[in-house]
């Protein structure tokens, strides 16, 4: 939307502020830093318990592949069963976390048996490549940057459907009630910035190698892994109250309630801009 000159077109006068990790971007529009940010689902989760006053404006892209796990070969592992007492490299309040433990869940793995260890995105090759941990839970381009720096001596794991990660425009209340004109604009540009990517592969990718400065190889390998459509989807409540449903079973919030997600979906938008994209049920 930037490099085509789409915001102006569609008369915002947008300043993008990048951050690494939407935990970052969330609590810049929590701190009224930025008018609206993106975030995947879990963020938008565990800030729901302590925060009541942001809403998701419209899911952008999803993906069940962005979230990894990869583990050195000569770390001993070669399989799932063999994660049980080594590190586990995560960001902690993140998708990275959830997927995690929804991966040992799957594969028979008591998370009690996994070493879990704090760490931020961009540190986790580096963590991963000195033995700091065993394996990691990384969301991209972190984890082409590990297969990048490891080579031979990672596997990763497959993904196995396990769970399909949502992208998502947040910001406050107040700004969603007093702002609806640019929210209208906004996604307006977003669902035209979809369609030219969709109609225009090669150069969206160009684009992307030289905001993102990635080599291309990176963007084509994870290409395929995100569908980019506007959406407010009845399955987005249900990700978001199945993972509330973890974080107060493993008590990594204090609360025991789970929030009604439904108080957090701002539909006036997309109501307007493109309703069918709109399946929670009201």
């Amino acid at each position: 939307a930037q490099e085509k000159g789409f915001f102006e077109d569609g008369g915002l006068d947008v300043t993008v502020v990048e951050c690494i990790g939407g935990h970052r971007c969330l609590q810049s529009v929590l701190k009224g830093d930025t008018d609206m940010g993106t975030a995947s689902d879990l963020p938008t989760m565990f800030n729901s318990f302590k925060w009541d006053d942001y809403s998701i404006i419209t899911t952008f892209v999803k993906s069940n592949n962005d979230v990894k796990i990869i583990a050195r070969k000569n770390g001993g592992i070669a399989s799932p069963d063999d994660l049980r007492g080594k590190k586990v490299g995560v960001i902690k309040g993140a998708s990275s976390q959830f997927f995690l433990d929804s991966f040992l869940v799957i594969n028979h793995i008591n998370p009690s048996e996994v070493e879990v260890v704090g760490i931020q995105p961009e540190d986790m090759s580096n963590a991963l490549q000195s033995k700091e941990v065993d394996a990691i839970s990384v969301w991209e381009p972190f984890g082409y940057e590990t297969a990048q720096l490891l080579a031979d001596d990672i596997i990763i794991f497959p993904h196995m459907n396990i769970y399909t990660e949502t992208f998502n425009l947040v910001a406050l209340n107040n700004y969603t009630q007093t702002n609806p004109e640019a929210i209208r604009r906004m996604l307006h540009v977003l669902d035209k910035s979809i369609v030219f990517m969709n109609e225009n592969e090669a150069e969206s990718q160009d684009i992307l190698v030289k905001r993102l400065k990635k080599d291309k190889e990176f963007i084509e390998w994870i290409w395929p892994d995100f569908a980019f459509d506007l959406s407010l989807d009845q399955s987005l409540l249900i990700t978001l109250e199945e993972e509330a449903r973890w974080a107060v079973e493993h008590n990594m919030t204090n609360k025991t309630e789970i929030p009604n997600y439904l108080d957090f979906m701002y539909t006036a938008g997309l109501d307007e801009v493109k309703p069918e994209a709109i399946t929670i049920i009201r």
